[in-house]
């Protein structure tokens, strides 16, 4: 796969450059979900914690979610978190934890994030708890929400829960095979089937009866 980016990210080199082409240009965009699909996704956060200096970030990688703690006020430098247990180690209190933690969430099918993805043209996506913009519409069934494509992995410290070998074949396969448009069938006439194997039209006469 060959990598087009003014910025450089940790799997950049750790595949072969083939003729598959992925273009990482980041930017910030809008799609329309399902809103029992959103419901799933914004369930992992049970109050808003942005005045704490505590927001969340949920990143999905090829139909894979993956959900950070990030740490830190808007004037301040961020540290990001994996997991809860990690979590803790910045914050003790046991009340902090109760409030804000959920477990045994049920989330989206990885069917459901692939067609986000396809919708979005992207591997990468980020929806972010704070700056999320939403709208609704068919009886608020339907959500528009905003979200961040194509952003640079190691600056959120994914390279310690995700190997670069595995992350440059997920999006290779993404891009040669989920994003791919089908070709076409094109119909060959028996004309043209009869040239192509080497033979014309009066190959299979029959000879006239003497």
């Amino acid at each position: 796969m060959k990598i087009i980016s003014k910025q450089q990210d940790y799997y950049d080199f750790a595949g072969q450059v083939s003729d598959v082409v992925y273009v990482r240009k980041e930017a910030q965009t809008y799609i329309w979900i399902d809103k029992s699909l959103l419901a799933k996704i914004q369930a992992r956060e049970t109050h808003s914690t942005y005045n704490n200096g505590l927001n969340m970030l949920f990143f999905s990688i090829w139909g894979s979610p993956y959900f950070l703690w990030e740490i830190g006020k808007s004037s301040e430098p961020k540290s990001y978190c994996f997991s809860d247990e990690e979590l803790t180690s910045f914050y003790s209190c046991r009340k902090f934890k109760k409030k804000y933690f959920q477990k045994n969430l049920s989330l989206p099918t990885r069917e459901e994030f692939i067609k986000m993805h396809k919708k979005l043209k992207t591997p990468i996506f980020v929806y972010n708890f704070n700056k999320h913009y939403e709208t609704t519409k068919d009886n608020y069934q339907i959500a528009q929400i905003c979200v961040d494509t194509n952003v640079i992995l190691k600056n959120y410290g994914f390279a310690a829960v995700l190997p670069a070998h595995d992350l440059f074949q997920q999006i290779e396969f993404f891009i040669s095979n989920d994003l791919a448009e089908p070709k076409p069938m094109i119909e060959i006439s028996d004309k043209n089937r009869i040239a192509g194997h080497g033979f014309d039209e009066k190959s299979f006469r029959k000879p006239k009866s003497k």
